[in-house]
């Protein structure tokens, strides 16, 4: 027989590394470490199985009814002030994504490949914030301020 064994307060282990997992936790009501396991594991993927499911079906109205929550959610997301910072941040990850692309291509192996996807990704994150700026700044310039 198994008993259940609470976890000792401040023994998380994921409580300092990872804050989108202490967020989740909070959120959720879960300890630091499951929320964790909710973010690294087929969340993600059951999630996109759903979209394609709906899609398939060609369920659009109940697609977009299932994804209000995530909508509201997105909404929330402020987007920052356009600023030299952000535009040379932005540059910077482009130089990065370059470079690595530019090693993978001298020397394709799969550690090469799995390092221009993570400068990609950051190129990508790096670039919406810089889109979502430039769409603040030119509504507040057209008067729609948000």
């Amino acid at each position: 027989m198994s008993a259940t064994v609470p976890l000792a307060r401040g023994t998380d282990k994921y409580q300092d590394r990872d804050p989108v997992a202490r967020a989740l936790a909070q959120e959720l009501g879960l300890l630091v470490s499951s929320a964790h396991q909710v973010l690294v594991g087929q969340l993600a993927r059951r999630t996109a199985a759903v979209i394609r499911a709906h899609l398939r079906a060609q369920a659009t109205d109940r697609l977009l009814r299932w994804m209000e929550p995530i909508r509201a959610a997105l909404a929330e997301l402020e987007p920052e002030p356009l600023s030299a910072a952000l535009i040379q941040e932005a540059q910077a990850r482009d130089v990065e994504e370059d470079l690595a692309e530019t090693i993978y291509t001298t020397d394709p192996c799969p550690e090469h490949l799995v390092n221009w996807r993570r400068k990609l990704d950051a190129q990508a994150t790096t670039n919406l914030r810089l889109r979502m700026a430039i769409v603040r700044e030119l509504d507040q310039l057209a008067g729609r301020d948000r």
